[in-house]
């Protein structure tokens, strides 16, 4: 392994143990690391898929510190969150007991194993994922989850792309953490395989004056269509 390779891989493996620690023992700190590796950006990005969730009936997978949850209770949704952190899910029960409502439920488990019933979500969101959503299994649990015509909404990343020095700071940042996307031909043919469960019909590419988000939606096909195995190979791009 050459030098450069083996530094890779030693700061790929230092990073993945601090978003791990992040998620668990120090994930009283989540909410000023999100604030600082956006600089101050993270939740009005969070916020963005919010328009997009159809229905009333809500679950998020992924909860963080529960922001969205929040948000979501804010607008008349009905929102479940689930997370695999049992300390995720403590403090997003504390920020919703501050809310002061009950209309909330935060459950812990595992997004590849859903501990719901079939066919009772409208849409099922998710900001900045790990790699384990685009899993077959959690493809099949999320599709099976949803109602039909239901959606799925995951802000799947970030491009930052000012000539600003914090700019080029971030860029090289969300490489290195894997939080940066990039709309390639080969990321969409790559999404084209993982989600052929689904009917995607938007990629809907966000500015943010130097950095873009790109927000996959993708809406459960009908039994009919799957029997049919019918995938999309056409997107469709919206710029907001």
């Amino acid at each position: 392994m050459k030098s450069r390779d083996k530094m890779i891989f030693v700061i790929n493996r230092l990073l993945g143990c601090f978003f791990e620690m992040l998620y668990h023992q120090l994930a009283a700190a989540y909410d000023l690391v999100a604030w600082l590796v956006s600089f101050g950006r993270w939740y009005r990005w969070v916020e963005k898929v919010i328009p997009l969730i159809s229905g009333r009936d809500v679950l998020e997978i992924g909860i963080g510190t529960g922001y969205l949850q929040s948000r979501l209770m804010a607008g008349q949704f009905r929102p479940v969150g689930l997370d695999e952190s049992q300390q995720m899910c403590r403090i997003s029960n504390r920020r919703i007991r501050k809310i002061g409502t009950e209309a909330c439920k935060i459950v812990r488990g595992d997004m590849k194993q859903l501990p719901f019933s079939n066919n009772t979500m409208d849409s099922v969101v998710l900001t900045f994922p790990t790699e384990v959503v685009f899993f077959e299994q959690t493809l099949n649990e999320v599709n099976r989850v949803l109602r039909t015509g239901g959606r799925v909404v995951i802000l799947l990343g970030v491009q930052w792309v000012g000539g600003s020095i914090p700019s080029k700071f971030y860029q090289i940042l969300y490489q290195i953490t894997g939080q940066s996307f990039d709309c390639s031909g080969h990321s969409l043919d790559v999404l084209n395989d993982q989600f052929s469960l689904f009917d995607t019909h938007e990629m809907i590419k966000i500015h943010d004056h130097d950095a873009v988000l790109w927000i996959l939606v993708a809406q459960k096909l009908t039994g009919q269509q799957r029997g049919n195995e019918v995938k999309f190979n056409t997107w469709k791009f919206r710029q907001q």
